[in-house]
């Protein structure tokens, strides 16, 4: 199990993004939340209130999961990494990987 954390502009292009993994199965579960954003771009500090999301799902979806945020997501460079999860509940555990699972 992982959780990916996403960055977008915007809520609904997260929700759109993620409703779609959701659909896939390639995701099990996705907390939304409001960030504010600091950082350098292109040499100027930028700040923004974006959304980020929190997907959960098993690790063999990791590439396609960023192969899909990079295809949709509106930024040149956005921001996706993985969070490696440490010990998880076990009844939770197995219910993602029976949501997650390859058809």
């Amino acid at each position: 199990m992982i959780d990916i954390f996403v960055t977008y502009p915007t809520k609904k292009q997260a929700q759109k993004i993620c409703g779609m993994l959701l659909k896939q199965r390639q995701a099990a579960c996705v907390n939304f939340f409001p960030v504010e954003s600091w950082y350098f771009w292109q040499g100027r500090l930028k700040k923004n209130r974006e959304y980020a999301s929190l997907i959960k799902t098993h690790r063999r979806h990791f590439i396609a999961i960023t192969r899909y945020i990079k295809q949709h997501h509106p930024d040149a460079v956005p921001c996706i990494f993985e969070l490696p999860v440490g010990r998880v509940y076990p009844p939770y555990q197995q219910w993602l990987l029976k949501q997650t699972r390859l058809p």
